[in-house]
């Protein structure tokens, strides 16, 4: 893991508590019991470290902007993305996880270049697996998303002061784009799961307020 995790894994409680603020209730339902690991089995690596398991050298890839402790890992001619590659759910859009409180969309957009200088053949995603359309095009796909996302935010921030209209506004406008999709009400389901409106509003709001400097409310 990126070095900044290793506390939290070794005792995850403070990453418990945050992830509850953001998830509530639902916390343990959606990812069970965190329990800690300890630290002889916590391997910390730097940017473009490698390990190795096997025949296959496994090297670390630092991306922040999904958060600042994110990393991917590269294997031979495959990358394995974590969140800063986007969620993609069967054969819908790729979209980008903004959970706070580490949104930087700068750090996020260079993490994406990062991804694409490598040239992956193969691209894995955590939500959900192999990446099925060609992975430059996915990759840009994600950063105009995520860059249009932002500015959507940054807009409604100018004319509303309350965030749960902000996030009501949001889930409407992205509804609307999957159903204009024809994507199965299913699937729909999912992607508000996986990546709930509230989440992603709450995430770019405090980016503008924190980062940017930007006043509001």
């Amino acid at each position: 893991m990126h070095p900044t995790g290793l506390t939290h894994l070794n005792n995850p409680e403070k990453l418990w508590g945050s992830a509850v603020r953001i998830y509530g209730a639902s916390m343990e339902k959606l990812w069970g019991v965190m329990e800690p690991i300890s630290l002889d089995k916590l391997v910390p690596l730097m940017h473009l470290e490698s390990i190795h398991l096997g025949e296959f050298e496994i090297k670390s890839i630092h991306t922040p902007g999904h958060a600042v402790h994110h990393i991917a890992f590269s294997v031979n001619n495959i990358v394995f993305g974590g969140d800063v590659a986007g969620v993609c759910i069967g054969a819908g859009p790729v979209v980008p996880p903004c959970p706070p409180p580490d949104i930087h969309i700068e750090d996020w957009c260079n993490s994406i270049q990062l991804i694409r200088s490598i040239n992956p053949q193969y691209l894995y995603l955590t939500h959900f697996g192999l990446v099925t359309s060609p992975v430059q095009e996915h990759l840009t796909l994600l950063e105009n998303t995520l860059l249009e996302y932002a500015d959507w935010v940054l807009q409604m921030m100018k004319t509303e002061s309350e965030i749960s209209k902000i996030i009501d506004s949001f889930q409407d406008m992205v509804e609307e784009l999957w159903i204009e999709k024809k994507m199965d009400e299913q699937i729909i389901m999912r992607y508000s799961l996986a990546n709930p409106s509230f989440m992603t509003v709450s995430g770019l709001v405090r980016y503008w307020t924190k980062v940017k400097g930007v006043e509001w409310n």
